[in-house]
């Protein structure tokens, strides 16, 4: 018989984005958690815009009348 080899799994084939998650999770470990940080941050400037929004849009009211169509 000849030398005996040693058998190695074929590498699982895999999608690129497979590829790529498992590679962005290796080098950039906190993203889950950093994205989930700033979408919060996200969500928060969204909320303050709309309550200064609508604070400003009744101070016009108040003003000049509401708006007729």
């Amino acid at each position: 018989m000849g030398p005996q080899r040693n058998h190695v799994q074929p590498p699982k084939a895999q999608s690129w984005a497979e590829r790529a998650h498992n590679s962005a999770s290796l080098r950039y470990p906190r993203q889950e958690a950093d994205l989930s940080s700033m979408l919060a941050s996200v969500r928060s400037n969204i909320r303050n815009y709309d309550m200064h929004h609508r604070q400003y849009t009744s101070k016009v009211q108040s003003v000049y009348g509401a708006k007729v169509l």
